[in-house]
């Protein structure tokens, strides 16, 4: 991929963008980013983002900017921190916000904030399945067989 970049179309800058995963939802998400070289630092931390100096970055965006870097192309990857488990708006509106300050460009948000109020939709119909799913297994008795209600319950008879 990387000497397709810079033999057919003469590349000089590799940009990545994805996730950075907490495994918790994050209360003030913010965007990482690492660079392969020094002197783009102040151009990604004047976009809004903060520089990773430790850790390391898994998965596509990992492997892009490393082999970028040996192939000796400039770059970086900005990542939107992320729980993981459930579709987040703000990770990408995010990351797109630092994209579009670092190359001076503007953004139209618009289908994205669509596909989030869908995606947000899909996923509270998912939580509300779920939620149903099981209060239904909470209803049978290990066997099958139907719980007996409070009602249907004996006392104490004396």
């Amino acid at each position: 991929m990387i000497d397709f970049l810079v033999k057919e179309h003469g590349s000089k800058e590799l940009i990545t963008l994805g996730a950075y995963v907490t495994g918790t939802p994050p209360k003030d998400p913010k965007v990482y980013a690492a660079v392969t070289d020094l002197s783009l630092e102040s151009v990604v931390s004047a976009g809004g983002c903060e520089i990773m100096n430790s850790g390391a970055i898994s998965g596509m965006n990992g492997l892009l900017l490393g082999m970028a870097h040996l192939k000796g192309l400039n770059g970086f990857t900005l990542l939107g921190e992320t729980s993981g488990y459930t579709f987040e708006a703000k990770a990408p509106e995010l990351v797109l916000s630092c994209l579009s300050k670092i190359l001076g460009i503007k953004v139209n948000y618009e289908k994205l904030e669509e596909r989030a109020r869908e995606a947000q939709e899909v996923v509270k119909a998912l939580e509300g399945a779920r939620k149903g799913q099981q209060q239904l297994e909470g209803s049978f008795t290990e066997e099958g067989q139907p719980q007996p209600s409070d009602k249907d319950k004996l006392g104490y008879i004396s």
